[in-house]
């Protein structure tokens, strides 16, 4: 009691740190960052890899296998998914959350640079996932339709930059522009005339757009750094650029041959020196063949020469492009780590490139070495005496042409191609209320504050709309307002609290100075809160707001204790015996029950740790709160509030003669009854136990309780294949028909898919530019569950045969909320393909489950090109060849980018004026062949259009399929249970595994998890229980309060009609802390009434009336305090009803019941020991 008897002997100085821990308090909070949620570093790596134009089985077997491969064997990986689509490879890889995932991202970086992918394979990137990588606000721009011309140059010009102005902006990425180009067409017939292929101009085009650090000279005593190269910065200057024109051996050889041919007719006008002539002929072709070859294979060498060099100078590229962030003085450690171990992995890469390189130019040398002497033992000939008669000697120009040049001629860009700006294919489209717009998502620094830059960008958002010109900006998503709406409500909270507090204290005490006090307690406790969240770190977020909201409701309890004590012995006390020592004597009788109340609270959310996954990690924050909130309230208990009662209670007169309350009188006959009927009381007390269990039949489960966005999901699938404009078309009558809903606010589409969400969702089947993606904002007056049936039936009225429509309730805490996902797994696709398919009739057969679908079900067309071996070989053709030949057409070729008038743009090629835009324009395409001569693709291969997967997944090396369907009702616990019972009929084939994904498998492992710390934490509970009174026996009487916490939790859920949710299962957590508080303080009065020489009966009544009104006040207020979350009025959605309702619900029967059972199984416990002693001393006598 140190602390109290300096509070009450230093009050001055006490009142002076006080002020200063609340100006601190003020200070901390308002320096803490804020932000929606928790930035929680979710165990998952991705790599993604794009593989333009590739169907989903190259993708799969040409990239996600080999990545796979590679990557499964590191330390610490779970599982690796791999998820395979048109033109994009995602491979998942799922660690424990104890491995430190900055380390895990180098290991596979290293892994990634030994994989052989394809040429046209993008660099694959890596990327962790985390929920600061989300979006902070999402905004939709329009204009009016006689200025949409103007609307991308605007949002391009103005928009975007003013955004990434805005400090804390970490990038802005705009859909529903056209991406800028330029756009480099390749003549056919000036590359068959020079000998060119679109590789390598692509390769000279990548050689010359870099710059490169090379060192430094000392002139006149100042460093000068070396630079060698640049940029292109101009059209003109690409087109300046300057091609070499290699040898072709195939001309070499054909003028070769011509020279011979040339001899031979000589050779008819020399018949008579016919011997001599014919063997010198004979050397010379012989000789002449030899270096034909030899110059072939040095023309061959030279392009993979060419080839090597381009590959060095893009690395050499990436390298300059690290070093120059590492000179940024500003980066964190973690960051600083991160591009070192990049940099190191660039450095192997480079120093393998230039390797290969310096073996390539040696064997070209000496190609070049040995084909010289050839050349020259064909110029001078065997030997004088046989020498070849001039008649038939090898023509000079022959020997001239197959001389190494010193020099190569090259050719400008510009003469074998067209160069100009374009506008690539547009990927996506977006539309606010049935007109085009652009969507813009703002991506905020790891170290900004999320209200900040939500602010920021609503000033610019007034700015723009009000500037006259036509612009409409407005704010579909802002991660701003929930926080600001959550601190708005933990104010309104505190508020509250306080005020029931004053209530409840002044109803019970009818001492106003008193009520007071307690008052005091509420924000000191947060304010002390709020200093020691900022020395840890945490963050203000959705889990920090809500569990100082719940804490408040309990920070009082301590001081409710104390100051009811002091009330009761002032009123108890003569007026000379009203003075310090007695204030702290009355502290000193409760502290220790209050610390031990307290540390109970506390001891719940250590077996939290135990919780594993993303639940565990967001939940911290919030259990770190509560424990911090309720820690400094038991200090500011025993320091603050004996310090303001000396102040203002000692000098308060009560005349009033202090007699037990009527309640108190009514308490001490219904204890003093239930004692001598013990068996009835618990017998019914249990029964009623028993009875609550039943309720669990009518109580559902859910993974996460709905949010309150009032935002629907309208997702249209239109069969695979479809075009982008198709789909537009189809979108804009759903759109339409939404704009019509009374109580529809606003309507987006986003048809389509950009390359930057094709990444992200490229694990998901259902995306391309054959599904549109419509959000319905509703208004603040709807009705959510009436809105969304009457769009599922306005909806389901629109679908045609061949499309699918859904639609969904969105939920920004679970994503996945809502949906059933089945997993079949197994060695083969010819394995699981009947059972995924048994799965989907069962599934369909489920009334509560609708849109049944899996990622084998739709099949995309696609031309198949089938090379003919035979045919191909005739003319010098493999299918590599075929295949580089038809890609140069069909897609253009990524060769970088360029800036030009400070707009960056990408840089591509593409050989000829339009791509083939039919299957018989395939077949007509004509491609060169090493001979030299022109053949169409028809006459070496058939060309067919044939079904292929939309999605190919795997899953730790086995294929396997997704099957998913959507909930249409919030039961969702008794629709999986349904669904698990059903795949428990099926039988399956040897090597075939069936299990539950999505929300189902969440459910299972957090309610598992939480089940096992709420054990825990009982055993924790019982421990500090057992440190406190030193003994087992009335610790072990406490315990019997918990079960009828599980009475009244269950009895709200029930009268609630709210689902049991993991905020529900955190409730019940709590209460294991909170309901023994009440028991606490009960027995701990009894144990001092028996060390003062009562018997038990007595001391149980003595304790029952004296402690039923703090008992009675701490309950009373935590309930009221609550009411307001639990009533749906305020609050986050996972700190929501569900919580409030288990702790409210709990503790009023648990509180009720304690004040009965527990003194019956305490005095049952006692009795039963008192037997034990009496049995043992007379055996000892005996």
């Amino acid at each position: 009691m140190f602390l109290t008897r300096f509070s009450l002997r230093n009050p001055a100085a006490l009142f002076i740190l006080t002020l200063l821990v609340a100006f601190g308090g003020i200070y901390a909070g308002a320096q803490l960052k804020m932000e929606t949620m928790p930035d929680v570093s979710i165990p998952i790596l991705s790599v993604i890899s794009i593989y333009p134009g590739a169907s989903p089985e190259d993708v799969e077997e040409q990239v996600s296998v080999p990545i796979e491969k590679a990557v499964r064997g590191l330390d610490g990986v779970k599982n690796v998914y791999a998820n395979s689509v048109e033109g994009v490879s995602v491979v998942v890889l799922e660690y424990a959350f104890s491995k430190d995932l900055d380390e895990a991202k180098r290991e596979v970086e290293e892994a990634l640079a030994n994989v052989a992918l394809p040429d046209a394979v993008k660099p694959p990137s890596v990327s962790r996932l985390s929920f600061g990588s989300f979006p902070v606000a999402i905004l939709t721009v329009s204009m009016p339709a006689e200025k949409a011309h103007k609307l991308a140059a605007t949002v391009n010009e103005s928009l975007v930059p003013a955004l990434r102005s805005i400090p804390g902006v970490a990038a802005v990425e705009a859909s529903g522009l056209p991406p800028k180009t330029v756009l480099i067409r390749l003549k056919p017939d000036k590359l068959k005339q020079y000998g060119f292929t679109a590789s390598q101009v692509v390769q000279q085009l990548q050689a010359n757009n870099l710059t490169f650090p090379v060192g430094k000279a000392n002139l006149g005593g100042i460093d000068h750094p070396i630079r060698v190269g640049d940029t292109f910065a101009s059209l003109d200057q690409l087109k300046a650029l300057y091609i070499p024109i290699f040898p072709n051996p195939s001309a070499a050889m054909a003028e070769g041959l011509k020279g011979v041919q040339e001899g031979f007719h000589a050779l008819g006008g020399a018949v008579g020196q016919l011997g001599q002539g014919m063997g010198q002929l004979a050397q010379g072709v012989g000789t002449l063949g030899q270096s034909v070859g030899l110059l072939q294979a040095q023309v061959q060498l030279l392009a993979t020469l060419n080839q090597a060099q381009g590959a060095l100078f893009a690395l050499q590229e990436q390298a300059g492009k690290l070093q120059l962030q590492l000179a940024n003085p500003a980066l964190s450690d973690a960051e600083r780590r991160q591009l070192e171990g990049q940099l190191a992995q660039l450095r192997r890469q480079i120093a393998v490139q230039q390797e290969v390189a310096k073996q390539l130019a040696a064997k070209i040398n000496a190609l070049a070495q040995q084909n010289a002497a050839t050349l020259n033992r064909l110029g001078r000939g065997a030997a004088p005496a046989n020498r070849m008669p001039p008649s038939v000697a090898p023509p000079s120009p022959t020997r001239a042409q197959m001389t190494t040049p010193k020099t190569l001629k090259v050719v400008p860009l510009g003469d074998i191609a067209e160069i100009g700006f374009a506008e690539s294919d547009v990927e996506s489209l977006t539309r606010t209320d049935a007109k085009p717009s652009v969507l813009l998502q703002i991506y905020k620094s790891p170290d900004a504050n999320t209200v900040a830059v939500t602010d920021a960008v609503k000033e610019k958002i007034a700015e723009w709309n009000g500037n006259g010109e036509g612009l409409t900006v407005v704010p579909f998503f802002n991660a701003g307002d929930p926080i600001k709406e959550s601190v708005f409500t933990m104010v309104n909270k505190a508020f509250l609290g306080a005020l029931f507090t004053v209530l409840v204290i002044y109803l019970f005490l009818r001492h106003a100075r008193s009520t007071l006090i307690a008052v005091v307690s509420i924000p000191l406790s947060v304010l002390i809160a709020a200093i020691l969240l900022h020395q840890m770190g945490i963050t203000v977020n959705v889990m920090t707001l809500g569990g100082l909201t719940v804490a408040i409701g309990r920070v009082v309890d301590d001081s409710i204790v104390v100051i009811e004590n002091i009330y009761r012995r002032l009123r108890q006390a003569a007026p000379h015996e009203r003075n310090v020592a007695l204030l702290l004597d009355a502290t000193r009788e409760v502290a220790g029950p209050i610390t031990s109340s307290t540390l109970t609270t506390v001891a719940v959310f250590l077996p939290l740790g135990l919780v594993s996954g993303v639940i565990g990690r967001i939940f911290e924050p919030f259990a770190y709160t509560v424990v911090v909130a309720l820690l400094a309230s038991l200090l500011v208990a025993v320091t603050v509030v004996p310090m303001l009662a000396k102040s203002v209670m000692l000098s308060s007169r009560d005349d009033r003669p202090h007699r037990e309350s009527a309640l108190a009188a009514a308490y001490r006959r219904v204890l003093a009854w239930s004692l001598g009927h013990k068996a009835f009381v618990l017998s019914t007390a249990f029964l009623l136990f028993l009875a609550s269990l039943a309720l669990m039949r009518f109580v559902d489960t859910a993974f996460v309780p709905s949010g309150k966005e009032k935002l629907l999901s309208v997702k249209l699938d239109l069969p695979p294949g479809t075009n982008l404009h198709q789909t537009s078309a189809r979108s804009l009558v759903l759109e339409r028909m939404l704009l019509r809903d009374p109580d529809v606010a606003r309507v987006t589409a986003i048809i389509g898919t950009s390359s930057e969400a094709r990444k992200r969702s490229a694990g998901q089947e259902n995306s391309g530019p054959n599904t549109s993606q419509i959000f319905v904002q509703l208004k603040e007056e709807a009705d959510v569950e009436q809105a969304l049936a009457r769009v599922r039936r306005q909806m389901g009225a629109l679908a045609k045969a061949n499309e699918k429509i859904v639609v969904r309730e969105v939920n920004f805490n679970a994503p996945i909320q809502g949906q059933a996902e089945v997993i079949v797994s197994g060695p083969t696709l010819a394995a699981i393909k009947p059972v995924a398919e048994a799965i989907m009739k069962k599934m369909a057969a489920i009334p509560e489950l609708v849109n049944v679908t899996s990622n084998l079900q739709e099949a995309k067309p696609e031309i198949v090109v089938t090379v003919d071996p035979k045919k191909a070989a005739q003319y010098g053709l493999s299918e590599a060849q075929m295949a580089g030949a038809i890609q140069e057409v069909v897609t253009p070729r990524e060769a970088g980018e360029v800036t030009i008038g400070g707009v960056r743009y990408a840089l591509r090629v593409q050989t000829g004026d339009e791509p083939p835009a039919s299957v018989d324009a395939l077949r007509n395409l004509s491609i060169s062949t090493p001979t030299g001569r022109e053949v169409r693709v028809g006459e070496v291969a058939q060309v067919a259009v044939k079904p292929g997967p939309v999605a190919l997944l795997r899953l730790n090396g086995e294929p396997y399929v997704s099957v998913k369907a959507d909930i249409t009702t919030q039961a969702t616990g008794s629709v999986l249970a349904t669904l698990q019972r059903e795949l428990a009929t099926l039988s399956l084939p040897q090597g075939v595994q069936v299990k539950m994904g999505g929300e189902s498998q969440q459910q299972k492992e957090a309610f598992s998890q939480l089940g096992v710390a709420m054990v825990v934490a009982v055993g924790a509970v019982y421990f500090v229980m057992v440190v406190t009174f030193g003994e087992l026996l009335a610790p072990f009487a406490i315990l019997f309060s918990l079960p009828f916490a599980v009475t009244g939790g269950l009895l709200g859920l029930f009268l609630t009609g709210q689902p049991l949710s993991v905020s529900a299962m955190i409730g019940a957590l709590m209460l294991i802390g909170i309901v023994v508080t009440n028991a606490i303080v009960l027995i701990d009065r009894v144990k001092k009434n028996e060390a003062a020489g009562m018997a038990t009966r007595e001391a149980l009544l003595e304790a029952g009336s004296t402690r039923l009104r703090p008992i009675l006040m701490t309950a009373i207020a935590t309930v009221l305090a609550m009411s307001p979350l639990a009533l749906g009025l305020e609050g986050s959605a996972l700190i929501s009803q569900g919580l409030a309702v288990v702790v409210i619900g709990g503790l009023t029967t648990s509180t009720l019941l304690t004040l009965v059972v527990v003194p019956l199984m305490y005095d049952a416990l006692m009795r039963i020991r008192s037997r034990v002693r009496r049995n043992v001393a007379v055996g000892v006598r005996g």
